[in-house]
């Protein structure tokens, strides 16, 4: 058996910071060959916190003096800064690519979203170098891990993110990082981020749109989350929607400080809590759902379809596919 974390978390995140459950469960060896349904997870985690440290025995560690020596060699590689848009803009490396984590694994395969992200470069080859950063390194834990898992097979992250970045070179946190063993990964399980999302949606609990209005008045203190992009929020939402990026979901659901930056006037969540979450099609949040449950919420639901089967309202046919992230 094999553990890891592939997202959101992360994933789970991962959320996020942000990575995903689907990360942290045991896959057999016939899972691996057959690509069969994932089993339950193999522990619960106290926060997304806890989930994105695991994942750092899975990838490749540099210090932020490292990645200056290996920028400057001039050796091709893409950087991603996986943090959110406010973030980026408030300073980055010159040279970063901005992919917010929560929509990383589904824009790195598809050349037409890839278009929205940049136009200066072509989507990333599998066997290219591929450096990841956050803030301060646990949404790029879980970054590294998923795009491990989608089969890139050269991927680091930055200890420390940006925060350590603005700490200077020479500050003792910087130095090499030294392993005595090499980490364990596990390369290309995964062909896509909607692959990803299949894999543990039999173990997440669905609600449609014909059902959600009920639910939602038959069940007092319902917390709703809207887990797309503000800019995808501000282009519409469900009423009542509390924005939760799903790159930052997972650690503000499940760590106090980070809950405090929600719009929210509400508590953190308790395990109990009842929560339904959302995106624009269904396969960030089912991604986010698992996450939760991997956190040990137990009353946790997605609502099938997304925003755009919501707006359309309850119907049987498939929500179409119009080019956008899950």
């Amino acid at each position: 058996m094999k553990q890891f974390i592939g997202c959101t978390l992360l994933i789970a995140l991962l959320a996020g910071c942000g990575g995903e459950g689907f990360y942290v469960k045991k896959y057999s060896e016939e899972y691996a060959r057959k690509n069969l349904v994932p089993v339950a997870p193999a522990k619960i985690y106290a926060s997304a916190k806890e989930l994105a440290t695991e994942a750092y025995d899975r990838v490749d560690i540099i210090s932020v003096s490292e990645y200056d020596q290996f920028a400057k060699s001039g050796k091709p590689h893409l950087l991603l800064d996986i943090r959110e848009k406010k973030e980026f803009e408030a300073g980055a490396y010159d040279n970063a690519i901005h992919l917010p984590r929560g929509v990383l694994e589904f824009k790195i395969f598809d050349p037409e979203k890839w278009k929205t992200v940049t136009t200066v470069r072509s989507l990333p080859l599998k066997k290219e170098p591929i450096v990841v950063y956050c803030k301060s390194g646990l949404r790029s834990a879980l970054a590294a891990d998923s795009l491990q898992h989608l089969g890139f097979p050269d991927v680091k992250m930055i200890r420390g993110g940006w925060d350590q970045q603005k700490k200077g070179l020479a500050d003792e946190g910087s130095q090499p990082v030294k392993r005595e063993h090499p980490p364990e990964k596990i390369i290309g399980l995964f062909k896509t981020g909607e692959e990803m999302a299949a894999a543990v949606k039999p173990h997440c609990n669905a609600i449609s749109v014909a059902k959600f209005k009920d639910y939602l008045a038959a069940t007092p203190n319902v917390y709703l989350f809207d887990l797309r992009q503000p800019k995808e929020y501000e282009g519409g939402h469900i009423d009542g929607a509390i924005l939760s990026p799903r790159g930052v979901f997972a650690f503000q659901a499940s760590i106090p400080k980070k809950w405090a930056k929600v719009k929210t006037e509400r508590p953190i969540p308790s395990k109990s809590d009842p929560i339904v979450v959302y995106c624009k099609k269904g396969s960030r949040s089912v991604l986010a759902a698992d996450a939760l449950r991997s956190l040990g919420f137990t009353n946790v639901r997605y609502i099938e379809g997304g925003w755009l089967q919501y707006k359309e309202g309850p119907r049987a046919e498939p929500v179409v596919d119009d080019g956008g992230c899950g």
